[in-house]
């Protein structure tokens, strides 16, 4: 078992700069982090997985956090706020 932190606690959204919370993460004996996506746009990949790697840090878990949407619609295009319903 790892012990681990969501990065909601202390940032919203997650962006490329809120890996700047890394190294404080690892001091303080967390070794995996879970990171909300909010907007896919704020974030490149390839720079959260360096900077996991560079302080030895896994992603346990990332969830999206994209708002109050109906997913459950027969196409992308009829998709809705859930809240105009």
């Amino acid at each position: 078992m790892r012990l681990g932190i969501n990065t909601f606690l202390f940032t919203s959204p997650f962006t490329n700069e809120s890996t700047k919370l890394f190294p404080q993460f690892k001091k303080w004996g967390f070794e995996t982090i879970e990171i909300p996506i909010e907007d896919p746009s704020h974030i490149d990949p390839a720079h959260v997985k360096r900077e996991l790697d560079k302080y030895g840090l896994v992603c346990g878990s990332v969830c999206a956090c994209m708002g109050r949407i109906v997913i459950c619609a027969a196409t992308p295009s009829s998709r809705r706020p859930a809240s105009s319903t």
